[in-house]
């Protein structure tokens, strides 16, 4: 089950984005936490007129990139599943 809640792992390392309007920080997780929740989220237009990060360099494509994943990747795993926490093995 994903936990919309933060840890404190969880207040960075994270994807997040800058929002157009205000230039508050956003996380695209209404939809869920994997990549293809994410994918969704933003082609919604819940992104408010967020539509990337840059442009590759290369072929111009438009690019949304993961800063921080941790936290998505935590919260639907099998560490998650069996409660154990970031700080369970890198601040014992």
């Amino acid at each position: 089950m994903f936990v919309i809640g933060f840890s404190i792992c969880g207040q960075c390392q994270t994807e997040y984005y800058f929002a157009k309007e205000d230039g508050r920080v956003t996380l695209p997780w209404v939809k869920g936490p994997t990549a293809e929740n994410q994918f969704q989220y933003h082609s919604s237009g819940l992104a408010k007129g967020f539509e990337q990060d840059g442009d590759h360099p290369d072929s111009g494509t438009k690019m949304l990139k993961a800063q921080h994943p941790d936290y998505e990747t935590w919260s639907t795993s099998v560490h998650a599943d069996a409660g154990v926490t970031c700080v369970d093995c890198h601040m014992p």
